[in-house]
């Protein structure tokens, strides 16, 4: 039935040639419409698990409860200063707030203004009695300074700070005058700095994470369109400009956060997977031209390899509706295994026209001769594909719907539109001999290797195995799918930078609680956990001990308030003003020699000295204008630190039901869930922090959710998925391959070069450091895919008795399998060059897979078969 089968299509293809070519190429322009209107994008990492697992559903849960907070962008505000920071924050929030057509809504973590007048509450009493007594020694200083903001008012200020010097003991100024004699140094250098009066206040040098803030916004995504978050982002971008209008503030805006990390991934895969899709075909096509040595065969090997293409894509786009970050890779996948068939084809076509067969002859044998191997190993692929579809992993799953289709797909055309357009292209003419049945004597050349130092073979490939068998327990999955993103991206960029500086993830955990007590006791017990750095919760935003912290606010604003309130500024100082001030300054240090040397006044005094003779060799107006960069550079955020002092002195003790509604529903549902969120204490980017951190918190709360909890659980998913996958295909294609070969003996051959090459491909990985992740772990379908169908070629070819199998190495079958391995690495190869790292590796273990399945093919199988098969043969 099979025979008569081929010989109809050989004979319909034969006569319909011509037709078989214009419905196929009509077909694929149909597909090719359709695609481009039906297949979508996703890059969300999430959606590729399963949602019936448990840890999905607590997440699902989660967005139910608390949609604001998920999937919206996040918007890193760096500056020079904590204020500068502070003040571009809130004034790119505002503009957000005003936008009506992208933003739903914006937030900025802890800038509201109710947390602002009720700034001091937060403090511990202990430090807010300390803020009080530095503040109200510091008074008369600040008083003067905040009627003359001017340099004037600065030295005048100093000078008042030296004679306090010489009669106070308790005074410890010497990180006052150090961070003013910084700013002031250098600005003579030429490089200048801006002083912070919020650092002076606390006491306290400011670190990035201080001049780094944070606004959330969740934005309207337009889900019609390629990039449904393009506009909108693009709208943040441009309401950031003109935030630092002279430039000289170090301002900063770039986006991270889900949705600007999937933008910008979804980008990078589009114009990546064009340009690899691009650089595959010309590499593969470079590579058939080598191996075929026909152009005629190679154009009609191409054509059918882009009419799979398309073909396949439009299954997607029927199936499936989009592409996700794995099945994104399926068409460089459907060239590296679909050109394998090709390839098989031309050459026994190539073989049979050297043999002396016609056009017509060579190909209906051809069709004959491959047809069922090609037939089997698209089925055997399919199964190494299809096994992934009942799985937990979403993303491969719909992989494996598309590209095990495609394997059929890719059968059929093989067998139709190539034999079809090798029939209407000119019959192409060879000059070099194919032996196709091995009439060569064994000799010193490379294809008797296998079968002269068999022995030698077959010891080393068992100590491989051994050896294998150990390394392959230490094979690693990296979980963190941000170290697989573009690290040159913006928001990419924005993390590592922050994992950088901080030496903590911002990732964190959401634990859910259903009542305020609940709330409160998971709050104490995950403090107590030994990986959490922190918990915070609506709790945290009404602090404790308010009537003693009010009484000390008081009597700050007694003392403060006063000089804060008052209107009246002094006149602007002239030059001369100035230049006497600073004078009168050094003369005033003169006077105390003994404090000279404390707190870095005599190094301030040389400075000053050097100050005022660049002013003497300036034109009158030049030093005006010197003077005031410098005063802009030692003043410019003092207004803005005193006016969150004076905000914070009006607060008054307040309670939950006072939070305002925009604060307090990111805490508390409307059906009283509350919110808590759990920070690392350490860079959770690294596995054992990962697992140790959720395991910790999940010991506590079981239901916890969110970023770390879904990176460790999908990983732990994923690794489940392809053990069960890899152990059910395997199972499969051999039960398929026993019904066909009704044998245990050939079926086992055929699985020798992909179990050989499966444990030498997983011990190359510990080797060199090499770990899967979520995107090249689907090498091991692909190689499964590739070991199986040389076996079936090896071994269909050796059922040939008029091949013995030390002449198998002769044959158009095994220079098939070099040159089908030599494309498939030219086009999965291409991968490597992808900016997205998880793609690019994915790359580069095929490329190290499909090298060893090679070996194990054509050097390991025929040493352990040559002498059992040549006495069957």
């Amino acid at each position: 039935m099979r025979r008569r089968l081929f010989e109809f299509w050989t004979a319909f293809v034969a006569e319909r040639a011509l037709l078989v070519v214009l419905l196929s190429l009509l077909a694929a322009l149909l597909s090719l419409r359709y695609t481009a209107r039906n297949l979508g994008i996703t890059t969300d990492t999430t959606d590729m698990i399963a949602e019936e697992l448990p840890f999905r559903q607590d997440y699902i849960r989660y967005q139910e409860m608390f949609p604001q907070l998920t999937k919206g962008a996040v918007v890193v505000v760096e500056a020079d200063t904590p204020e500068f920071a502070t003040e571009a924050a809130k004034e790119l929030l505002a503009r957000l707030d005003r936008d009506q057509r992208y933003i739903i809504d914006a937030y900025m973590p802890g800038g509201d203004a109710f947390l602002e007048e009720k700034g001091l509450l937060f403090l511990s009493l202990e430090d807010l009695d300390d803020l009080t007594n530095d503040l109200a020694r510091a008074q008369p200083f600040l008083s003067r300074l905040y009627q003359d903001r001017s340099l004037r008012g600065l030295i005048s200020m100093l000078s008042s700070a030296v004679e306090e010097l010489d009669s106070s003991a308790d005074l410890d100024p010497a990180s006052f005058f150090r961070r003013i004699n910084h700013t002031v140094e250098s600005v003579l250098s030429g490089n200048p700095a801006w002083l912070s009066w919020q650092d002076i206040m606390n006491d306290e040098d400011s670190d990035s994470e201080d001049r780094r803030k944070t606004v959330i916004a969740r934005i309207d995504r337009d889900y019609t369109k390629l990039l449904p978050a393009a506009a909108p982002l693009q709208r943040i971008r441009d309401l950031a400009q003109g935030l630092d209008p002279e430039g000289n503030r170090g301002i900063r805006v770039r986006l991270t956060g889900g949705a600007a990390m999937g933008h910008e991934e979804m980008e990078s895969l589009i114009e990546g997977s064009t340009f690899v899709g691009v650089l595959s075909l010309v590499l593969v096509t470079l590579s058939l031209s080598i191996g075929l040595r026909s152009w005629q065969t190679v154009i009609a090997t191409v054509i059918t390899l882009i009419t799979g293409v398309i073909l396949t894509a439009g299954f997607a786009a029927l199936a499936v509706g989009h592409l996700n970050l794995i099945s994104v890779a399926f068409a460089v996948l459907y060239i590296g295994l679909g050109v394998d068939y090709a390839i098989h084809f031309c050459l026994r076509f190539r073989a049979f026209l050297i043999d002396g067969s016609d056009k017509r002859d060579a190909i209906k044998k051809s069709i004959g001769d491959v047809g069922p191997a090609l037939g089997l190993c698209s089925i055997s692929t399919a199964i190494g594909f299809f096994a992934f579809v009942p799985t937990a992993y979403a993303g491969v799953s719909e992989l494996g719907v598309i590209s095990g289709t495609g394997m059929f797909i890719g059968f059929a055309i093989t067998l139709s539109l190539l034999p079809a357009l090798l029939h209407v292209l000119p019959t192409p003419s060879f000059d070099r001999p194919v032996h196709l049945h091995g009439g060569e004597p064994l000799n010193s050349d490379w294809r008797s290797f296998p079968f002269r130092y068999r022995s030698v073979i077959r010891w080393l490939t068992a100590l491989l195995v051994a050896a294998s068998l150990f390394l392959i327990f230490h094979v690693t999955f990296e979980y963190d799918p941000i170290k697989l993103r573009d690290p040159s991206t913006e928001s990419v960029a924005v993390i590592n930078e922050i994992v950088a500086t901080s030496g903590k993830h911002p990732s964190s955990i959401i634990v859910l609680a259903q009542s305020e007590a609940e709330a409160e006791a998971l709050e104490a017990g995950l403090e107590k956990l030994s990986t959490v750095d922190k918990v915070v919760s609506i709790h945290d935003f009404v602090p404790d001990e308010q009537e003693e912290k009010l009484f000390l606010i008081d009597e700050l604003s007694l003392i403060m308030a006063a000089d804060l309130l008052d209107p009246q500024q002094e006149p602007a100082p002239t030059l001369r003003e100035q230049v006497g001030q600073i004078n009168a300054y050094l003369e005033k240090v003169k006077q105390y020699p003994e404090i000279s040397a404390q707190a870095g006044i005599s190094r301030q005094a040389a400075l000053f000295r050097q100050l005022l003779s660049r002013l003497a060799a300036m034109t009158a107006d030049d030093a005006i204008a010197f003077l005031g960069g410098l005063e802009k550079r030692l003043l410019a955020t003092l207004p803005m630190s005193l006016d969150l002092l004076r905000k914070s002195m009006s607060a008054t003790e307040f309670t939950r039901s006072d939070i305002p509604e925009s604060m307090l529903g990111r805490w508390v549902s409307p059906d009283e869930t509350f919110r808590l969120q759990v920070f690392p204490n350490a860079d959770i980017g690294d596995n054992a922090l990962l697992r140790q951190f959720v395991t910790e918190v999940r010991s506590v709360a079981p239901e916890a959710t969110a970023g770390p909890v879904m990176t460790f659980e999908s990983g732990k998913a994923i690794v489940r998925s392809f053990e069960q996958a890899f152990i059910s295909a395997v199972v499969l294609i051999l039960l398929l391959l026993v019904m066909i070969f009704r044998t245990w003996l050939d079926p086992l051959l055929v699985l020798v070069p992909l179990l050989v090459a499966g444990l030498l491909t997983g011990a190359a990985t510990v080797l060199i450091g090499f770990p899967l992740n979520f995107a090249n772990v689907i090498a091991l379908p692909l190689l499964l895919g590739l070991g199986v169908d040389n076996g079936v070629h090896i071994v269909h070819r050796l059922r040939d008795k008029s091949v013995d199998s030390e002449g198998l190495l002769r044959t158009s079958t095994a220079r098939g399998i070099v040159f089908s391995s030599l494309t498939t690495i030219c086009s999965f190869g291409s991968l490597a060059f992808m900016s997205h790292r998880g793609t690019a590796s994915m790359g580069q273990l095929l490329t190290i897979g499909v090298l060893l399945t090679l070996v194990a093919t054509l050097a390991i199988l025929p040493a352990f078969i040559a002498p059992w098969m040549r006495r069957s043969v």
